[in-house]
C-alpha cells in the first residue's frame, strides 16, 4: 500500500453504528472486543475468526443489539439470518 494513505485511512471510524430506515446497522471490519475498542487497527484488535455459521457469528457478536451486521474480515460469502438479526 502506498504510505501516502495512512493518513487518510487513520481517520476513519473502525465501526459505523446507525440506523436506517428505522434499523439498527452495525458496520465493522469484524469484532472487536470492548476491551480493544480503542486500540490502533496496528495492534490488531479483532476476535479470531470463528466458523462461519449462524451460531458462531451470531455468539461472537451477542454484546451488540443491532439487527443488520456488517463485517468483512475475511472474504467468504456470509448470509445467516434469525427473526431477530442478519449477518
Amino acid at each position: 500500500m502506498n504510505k501516502s494513505y495512512i493518513p487518510n485511512l487513520e481517520k476513519l471510524p473502525q465501526t459505523i453504528d446507525t440506523i436506517i430506515e428505522g434499523h439498527s446497522v452495525l458496520f465493522t471490519h469484524y469484532h472487536i472486543k470492548e476491551s480493544k475498542r480503542n486500540s490502533h487497527i496496528s495492534q490488531e484488535p479483532f476476535s479470531e475468526i470463528v466458523e462461519p455459521s449462524f451460531k458462531p457469528i451470531n455468539g461472537l457478536f451477542k454484546g451488540y443489539n443491532k439487527e443488520l451486521i456488517c463485517f468483512g474480515h475475511n472474504h467468504p460469502i456470509y448470509f445467516f439470518q434469525s427473526k431477530k438479526r442478519l449477518f
